[in-house]
């Protein structure tokens, strides 16, 4: 496993948060894909109630990805 220094974590951040600010636009294409993946769930789990697993952990983790890009966007511009 890799480890990380906190001078490493501490230089990272900043990249991060720059690269993720301001991009409206993704932000909008992952919320529409996710909220289709979320319309999918009722059809798609009829076929094979084993994706629902698959699905249920993709809606997860767009969830976080969407509540990330929301922090980091409030942080860098506290109007939003």
């Amino acid at each position: 496993m890799l480890e990380s220094s906190p001078s490493q974590l501490r230089d990272a951040r900043p990249l991060t948060q720059s690269m993720l600010a301001g991009y409206t636009v993704p932000a909008v294409v992952l919320r529409r894909f996710s909220a289709a993946i979320r319309q999918k769930f009722d059809t798609v789990c009829e076929l094979d109630p084993r994706i629902l697993v698959i699905l249920q952990r993709l809606d997860e983790f767009f969830a976080v990805v969407e509540h990330a890009i929301d922090v980091i966007s409030s942080a860098n511009n506290p109007l939003l």
